[in-house]
């Protein structure tokens, strides 16, 4: 079995998720990558190259993520490995914690991964070979 050798990873630009793509790049996957800011996708794209994918997305909004899920489903169907490494943290003690930044701690670290999976495992499915690091 032709297994494609793609790999999508969340947070990629942190210091985890830089070791974990040089970790992928140095086996010779193709990179499908995630930040949050424009310029870090520009360092990303000078270190790894432009032959490998570069996604802009906020994890915190579902609505964002959707969108560019949707996309990745559509231009990706050989992932074969989802990395979810994005994670935020919003310290504080909890009678002092808004909800709203409980809310978005909640959905970056824990809902994102439900609708990463949700949307791309499909295509893993179908190919009958998929792995999941969370």
């Amino acid at each position: 079995m032709d297994i494609a050798k793609k790999v999508l990873i969340t947070g990629a630009s942190g210091g985890i998720g830089s070791a974990i793509c040089e970790k992928f790049n140095s086996k010779n996957y193709k990179l499908v990558l995630t930040s949050s800011s424009d310029e870090k996708i520009k360092q990303l794209k000078k270190i790894y190259s432009s032959e490998n994918f570069y996604y802009k997305v906020d994890l915190s909004d579902p609505e964002n993520l959707q969108k560019c899920l949707d996309e990745m489903s559509k231009e990706h169907k050989d992932i074969s490995v989802i990395v979810n490494n994005a994670g935020i943290t919003e310290d504080n003690l909890i009678f002092r914690m808004k909800e709203q930044q409980w809310s978005k701690v909640i959905q970056t670290n824990l809902n994102s991964n439900y609708q990463i999976i949700k949307s791309l495992l499909p295509n893993m499915l179908s190919k009958k070979y998929g792995k999941i690091i969370g």
